[in-house]
């Protein structure tokens, strides 16, 4: 906003945006809602995400709440919370850590799974990148690329 980008803010809950901007009325899970607010989008990016470790809808629901707002020719960029898959070439360590967290968050991804193969059917130009280690801190002198 402060390099000129008209920019539309939309969450779970508008009123915990913590955020002085008019443009942030819309509820991220209700198609409705966002039609309005993402009338004319050269770009959106969904952070959405679930909290706790039990069934949720909360990344396919909202997906598919987008996908259903946005007009034709839409790019769509989703920043999920963790990579669904383990790399073919990690290590033993990497393998049964990618498995118990499979294990632990199988509700959580399975959302996002869902969520992927809406990506996959809409027919819009999209990105999923699933960013790790995002914190609040500095960032590092010399990131590290996978």
């Amino acid at each position: 906003m402060a390099a000129g980008y008209d920019v539309t803010a939309i969450a779970r809950l508008p009123g915990n945006l913590a955020l002085d901007h008019p443009r942030r009325t819309a509820d991220a899970l209700n198609p409705e809602s966002l039609r309005g607010a993402l009338a004319r989008p050269e770009a959106v990016v969904s952070a959405l995400g679930s909290t706790g470790l039990g069934p949720t809808t909360v990344c396919s629901a909202g997906t598919a709440a987008i996908v259903s707002a946005l007009p034709s020719g839409a790019r769509l960029m989703v920043l999920s919370s963790a990579a669904l898959a383990t790399p073919p070439d990690a290590g033993p360590g990497a393998r049964l850590l990618g498995g118990i967290l499979r294990w632990v968050l199988r509700h959580p991804y399975a959302d996002m799974a869902r969520m992927e193969k809406l990506l996959a059917s809409s027919g819009l130009a999209w990105t999923a990148v699933p960013p790790s280690g995002l914190t609040d801190q500095p960032a590092p002198r010399f990131p590290r690329l996978r």
